[in-house]
């Protein structure tokens, strides 16, 4: 953006080639823009001044990267332009917007506006403000209350400020037999890194768990091919044994080469380890 501000700045007949080329200028999220940006919109402006922005100032949230507040507030007077306040509110009931008008309206470096709700279907109910002393607590008061109001025709919707927070409501909802569905990203248990983890701790909790052994046997990355894991089903299905013991066995009576084995040992080691573990401690 700089080494085009100095392009533009520099260059007479480039400035007047572009400020001649673009008629109209539309800006949108107008209260994000920082002190270049609000520069190159000035310099690329014509004598006619086409220039809309559409901008909230009670939205102003990326002063930590250069935003700067003052290009809204400041904006009607510089331009010398009038200014349309958008108050109708159709996403949220009046309690909502005059708890958030209350709390905003402490900022003085603002334009203000009062927000006004137009849709009468969402019910006006009261906030609730609660405060819990974890994340444990709040998502067994998040399930609690949803499983006494739940039936087949209704829906709720958690909101989250951060998807790792999901972790702790999914588990809770798991135990009150809730349905769920995560917009936005897979469930916790569906993603992959989890069904691996997971494919570890069952053949280490299970010697017999082929499935879990075929998944995890190469990862992470072990040089594994085919030719050598057919070497350890087949041994297994002729010993009638499963996947694990039919690998440990083929290592006992070193029936695998050098390079082989030094690849499967560590795997060996870690689930027989966590075996170990789960025996001295719950699963």
């Amino acid at each position: 953006m700089l080494h085009s501000y100095q392009i533009l700045s520099n260059n007479k007949d480039i400035r007047k080639n572009y400020s001649s080329y673009i008629e109209h200028i539309l800006i949108d999220e107008f209260q994000d823009t920082n002190l270049i940006q609000y520069d190159l919109i000035k310099i690329l402006l014509n004598d006619k001044k086409n220039l809309f922005c559409v901008g909230d100032d009670d939205q102003s949230i990326y002063a930590w990267r250069g935003a700067k507040i003052e290009n809204i507030i400041n904006f009607p007077k510089e331009f010398n332009c009038p200014v349309v306040r958008l108050t109708k509110n159709y996403r949220s009931n009046s309690s909502i917007l005059n708890a958030a008008s209350s709390i905003i309206s402490n900022n003085k470096n603002r334009l203000g506006k009062e927000l006004i709700s137009f849709n009468d279907n969402i019910p006006d109910q009261k906030i609730n403000l609660k405060s819990f002393y974890s994340q444990e607590e709040e998502s067994l008061w998040i399930a609690d209350n949803v499983s006494r109001k739940f039936n087949e025709d209704s829906s709720f919707g958690v909101l989250v400020r951060l998807t790792a927070q999901m972790r702790s409501i999914e588990d809770k909802f798991i135990k009150f037999a809730l349905p769920y569905e995560i917009v936005g990203g897979p469930r916790f248990f569906e993603r992959k890194e989890i069904k691996d983890i997971l494919s570890y701790l069952k053949l280490a909790n299970s010697f017999e768990d082929d499935l879990s052994f075929e998944r995890v046997i190469n990862l992470p990355k072990r040089g594994i091919g085919e030719q050598s894991l057919k070497i350890i089903v087949n041994n297994a299905r002729r010993e009638k044994i499963s996947f694990f013991h039919s690998l440990d066995r083929l290592i006992k009576l070193d029936q695998l080469n050098s390079s082989l084995k030094s690849k499967i040992l560590p795997f060996l080691e870690i689930i027989k380890k966590t075996s170990d573990l789960i025996n001295k401690t719950s699963l």
